[in-house]
């Protein structure tokens, strides 16, 4: 195991921990990630007491039919955009009923990106009850570095808003 996936290993158990603590469960709705985030949560003994499941949705027919995402937002704003990644949490949390539900989007290279979205831009989104945070970034490195890098990003946004939601 790699210093990296070591590392992410213990945020996902740290997340585990998290999520039996406030008795909450999660799910995903991964695009880019391509379902990494989903094996990460399911690599810890245990996981299946907090995360429901989750919907590898790497087509925009997928986001569409799964995920409940308006054609005419990814027509609008296009399937790498904060629109698009938070109607992909909030459909996917709908879904699959969970407490939080992960949403990714981005272009991970090394191709595919364009003057307006390059390579290494990543959406990322959290929904939850009555809420939906989103971010963009703009990552350097390869494809790996730059899913493993978003993954670790966003299951520490999970542990803050679990934590501000808990206080």
């Amino acid at each position: 195991m790699t210093n990296t996936s070591n590392a992410l290993f213990e945020l996902s158990k740290e997340v585990g921990l998290k999520l039996l603590e406030s008795e909450s469960t999660l799910s995903t709705a991964e695009s880019f990630t391509g379902g990494a985030i989903s094996a990460l949560i399911t690599t810890v003994p245990g996981s299946s007491s907090y995360f429901l499941g989750g919907v590898v949705a790497y087509s925009e027919s997928i986001k569409c039919s799964m995920l409940d995402v308006p054609a005419s937002l990814i027509d609008t704003f296009g399937v790498v955009s904060l629109e698009v990644v938070e109607a992909m949490a909030e459909g996917c949390n709908r879904r699959l009923g969970s407490s939080y539900a992960i949403a990714t989007s981005g272009t991970a290279g090394p191709d595919g990106g364009t003057a307006e979205i390059p390579v290494g831009t990543v959406c990322l989104a959290i929904a939850g009850s009555g809420f939906c945070k989103t971010w963009t970034y703009k990552l350097s490195g390869d494809r790996n570095e730059v899913v493993e890098r978003s993954m670790g990003i966003v299951l520490r946004e999970l542990l803050n808003i679990i934590d501000s939601s808990s206080l």
